[in-house]
């Protein structure tokens, strides 16, 4: 999630495939766009850790989210960026939950899966959203909404959500397509290069506690895109995999958030 403004350029300024190095759905090419992890104020040790191991901080677009409750901070890569998302206001976060769909201060408390993902589809077609929806509207998106999966409120599950093109995120092949827009705005090559040498996102496993039988239709949705699998587990996290692993390290924050990442 981020502000209209910062969305809004996105949009304005690439021309670039949005079809390409995506993880989609076999069929109906609805594409992941972003990931999403909910925290704690004590949590905010998250950042450090993945600065200190070689991702580079989007600290120019943070972005506080009015009427929610939360503040994103982003980490760009080529195909998709991961957002931490800091709930640094519970009465306001609680104020949104019939909005919002659930109580979003209930995710951070142990157990629950604190992953979300963002959905894009261009063109974007409201009637073809394979899975019960509710409209989330809220005064960061300015005249734009999200659309909430209804089962979102099995806390055991990620949060799912479909977007309109105009939040979606800026997808390039290598960073060099960068080049052209790096006068005017120097940052969007900038945040998507890391020491850690981590490019694009090319895998999604996901770990739930609740039976198949279980899975929402969103999560249902999920596991028939390439690129993402999901299997029943003892605990909630979730592993991302950079470049196929090429490096072989890890990143791990399993205790912390529920996520491990593979590069």
């Amino acid at each position: 999630m981020k502000n209209i403004i910062f969305s809004l350029i996105f949009l304005c300024i690439c021309k670039l495939s949005f079809a390409q190095n995506n993880i989609e759905h076999k069929i109906s090419k609805i594409a992941v766009d972003h990931l999403f992890f909910l925290i704690d104020t004590k949590d905010t040790g998250v950042l450090k850790t993945l600065q200190e191991a070689g991702l580079t901080p989007a600290t120019k677009w943070q972005t506080a989210h009015a009427g929610q409750g939360t503040t994103g901070n982003f980490f760009f890569f080529l195909n998709t960026y991961i957002e931490l998302l800091v709930i640094t206001d519970t009465a306001e976060a609680s104020n949104n939950t019939q909005n919002f769909g659930h109580n979003i201060n209930n995710r951070v408390r142990s157990g629950h899966s604190r992953l979300g993902i963002g959905l894009r589809q261009i063109p974007f077609k409201k009637d073809s959203i394979p899975f019960a929806t509710q409209v989330y509207k809220q005064k960061w998106m300015g005249r734009e909404s999200l659309y909430m999966a209804t089962a979102n409120i099995n806390l055991q599950q990620p949060l799912i959500f479909l977007e309109p093109p105009a939040f979606a995120n800026m997808v390039v092949e290598k960073i060099s397509d960068l080049d052209k827009y790096a006068a005017a705005n120097p940052e969007m090559k900038t945040y998507r290069q890391h020491a850690a040498g981590m490019e694009k996102l090319s895998g999604i496993e996901i770990y739930t506690t609740d039976r198949k039988k279980k899975w929402g239709t969103h999560l249902k949705y999920l596991s028939a895109f390439g690129g993402i699998t999901i299997k029943e587990a003892k605990t909630n996290y979730t592993v991302l995999v950079f470049d196929a692993g090429k490096q072989q390290k890890q990143i791990d924050l399993k205790k912390e958030i529920g996520l491990l990442i593979n590069y």
